[in-house]
């Protein structure tokens, strides 16, 4: 065995430096740096891909609306009626049902309610006019009574909690309070006391609010709603001294509510709640540990905005003590510490001593815990901070290390995304492209494959190959980058490899016509109506959508039709004996491109849309504008 040289001597010494140091992610004045990016990131500079902001100025797939020739604008007011109706009626069914006494069959309705508006909700048109009739926290209890109803024997308890409910929904806590006076059936006695200490919780003040839902949880401690109206109630937004020590009380609540049903739909507010518990007393440690712990447990290509932004005010809030106190707990808990990380990695603005620390803090992680099935996506954030720090080599051998130890999915894929862009960092394009490819076609996610083929596509541009970058903005739809590339950048070589090596692609057909066009701008007029001749019903379709006028007023020629016309008159210009011919056939050419008004040069199936002129408007109070 050789001795070790002198470089491996300083570098191991330089490592046990930096073991020792405190296990900060942010240095000095660096850790004012914790604030997130506005603007969207560069892709090479991600460890994934980012869905882009709204003020993104980028060509946008259809069909938007802005995105439609004239008379293809949806009707979205019809679109809005038909998802409505398409809530309406079950919610009304399930209202019948309650009127008749089915009321089994009405929780069964209301359940699938609550199904069908998850899935339509997100589908709305904005200004959609429709409100649920019950807020869906208001549904589970609704549906809860429903099913506790055995017989005949509890119809009349049964339509007293329903009616007393939809009092207190509507505001009418006077005529709720009537008819929640009286005995209660065996079966609603838990869910009559709750109207009642709901009733006061709308009514009464803070106290009151308190006592009403301390009461009802001793009586009924395995109630996880009013668990968590306890916490609601002793949750108060005032400087009074008592505050502290209720925050700390509901921050109980909210947790017993989490552990009697943690799968609930009740379990996820209530440990967001016990954050802002902790936020509000100033423990931001703990509080970004829980919102961690939330953000983690989401399945992947799933967002928890609120969590995120929870975790976002934290961050704004720490102080290097309070990071160090993070670390320090989340050690141990790796799936929370790759949460730290990515918030630092994905949105913060790190500078080169906040990614060292950031290096050890997942280091020290992977050493508490190395065979965790979270070690491989630690070691593509360690790839991540290695590639901030520009240590490409390293960064590649960390990513293909964290290829090898995740499982199939969106964790290998991204620790793939960060070799890739490893590779870019080593000067070895093709190596990274090929990286990205595969991720564009077999990604578990989708704003991966579109990361991806972006990638891809800028990549093949800087390689000089025109046709794959092509195919790559074709799967994007991103219309301008293709259309630009088609129609000005790339030669004719390069749209007849295109040609050559996908020749089943969709745009196949489209890449063909827009090849007879630049024939047809270069004045090869012959080659253009050969290139064009094989489309003729296709274009007649795409063409029938761009209506234009020429000087005299009529349709403007279609593109097969003034090939063939101006490689006639080409023809027989070559073809004329005398030099009286030859001007003929050339003025008729000429004459009929300016009557055309120069629009048989353009490309519409391409670009999708009507030229526009644009002029520049000059006149004695418009001097500026010269």
């Amino acid at each position: 065995m050789r001795p070790p040289t002198v470089k491996q001597l300083a570098w191991g010494a330089a490592l046990l430096l930096a073991l020792a140091l405190p296990l900060v992610a942010c240095y000095g004045p660096e850790w004012e740096s914790v604030h997130f990016n506005d603007a969207r990131p560069d892709f090479f500079r991600m460890p994934r891909p980012w869905e882009g902001i709204g003020t993104e100025k980028r060509a946008l797939p259809p069909p938007r609306w802005y995105d439609l020739e004239p008379g293809e604008y949806p009707d979205y007011q019809a679109r809005a009626n038909a998802l409505t109706d398409r809530m309406r009626r079950p919610s009304e069914r399930a209202l019948s049902l309650e009127d008749r006494g089915q009321f089994a069959a009405a929780a069964r309705q209301w359940q699938r309610f609550r199904e069908l508006y998850k899935e339509v909700a997100a589908d709305l048109p904005y200004g959609a006019n429709y409100t649920p009739p019950f807020q869906d926290q208001g549904l589970l209890p609704r549906i809860e009574a429903l099913k506790a109803w055995r017989n005949a024997r509890d119809t009349a308890a049964m339509r007293r909690y329903l009616r007393a409910r939809d009092l207190i929904s509507l505001g009418k806590q006077a005529q709720a309070q009537e008819v929640l006076r009286g005995p209660d059936g065996s079966h609603y006695q838990m869910h009559m006391d709750y109207l009642r200490a709901a009733l006061v919780f709308y009514t009464g003040g803070p106290v009151e609010r308190v006592a009403a839902f301390r009461a009802y949880t001793d009586r009924y401690p395995n109630n996880g709603l009013g668990l968590y109206m306890l916490g609601r109630s002793l949750f108060r937004g005032d400087d009074t001294p008592e505050a502290p020590q209720q925050l700390r009380q509901a921050i109980q609540a909210y947790d017993a509510c989490a552990v009697r049903d943690p799968d609930g739909p009740l379990a996820l507010e209530a440990r967001g709640m016990a954050g802002a518990c902790l936020y509000e007393l100033g423990n931001y440690p703990e509080a970004l540990l829980r919102y961690c712990l939330q953000l983690a447990a989401l399945p992947p290509g799933e967002e928890d905005h609120m969590a995120y932004l929870s975790a976002r005010w934290c961050l704004n809030r720490m102080t290097l003590a309070d990071h160090e106190r993070f670390q320090e707990r989340a050690a141990s808990r790796p799936e929370a510490a790759r949460v730290y990380l990515d918030l630092h990695l994905h949105y913060g603005r790190l500078g080169a001593k906040s990614s060292h620390h950031l290096g050890l803090f997942a280091l020290e992680v992977l050493k508490r815990k190395p065979t965790a099935p979270i070690s491989g996506r630690l070691l593509a954030r360690l790839s991540t901070i290695e590639g901030r720090l520009g240590h490409w080599e390293r960064s590649e051998k960390l990513a293909a290390q964290a290829i090898r130890r995740c499982r199939p999915g969106a964790n290998r894929d991204q620790a793939r995304w960060q070799r890739a862009v490893a590779l870019r960092g080593l000067k070895q394009p093709k190596s990274a492209l090929a990286e990205y490819e595969r991720l564009a076609g077999a990604a578990r996610l989708p704003v991966m494959r579109r990361g991806a083929h972006e990638a891809a596509a800028v990549l093949s541009e800087e390689l000089g190959d025109n046709p794959n970058a092509i195919r790559h903005y074709f799967a994007l739809e991103y219309r301008l980058d293709y259309g630009y590339l088609i129609d000005c950048l790339a030669s004719l070589e390069d749209l007849r490899e295109f040609l050559k090596r996908f020749p089943s692609h969709p745009q196949a057909k489209l890449v063909r016509y827009s090849l007879g066009f630049r024939h047809l701008r270069r004045g090869e007029y012959a080659a253009a109506a050969r290139t064009l001749e094989p489309l003729a019903e296709w274009s007649e379709a795409a063409e029938a959508r761009y209506r234009e006028e020429t000087s005299w007023g009529k349709p403007v020629w279609r593109a097969l039709k003034t090939a063939r016309h101006l490689a006639e008159l080409s023809a027989r210009e070559a073809q004329a004996t005398t030099k009286e011919e030859q001007v003929k056939y050339a003025y008729e050419r000429a004459a009929f491109i300016f009557h055309q008004r120069h629009l048989t040069f353009y490309n519409a199936p391409l670009w999708r849309g009507s030229r526009m002129w644009a002029l520049d408007y000059h006149s004695a109070n418009n001097i500026r504008n010269r």
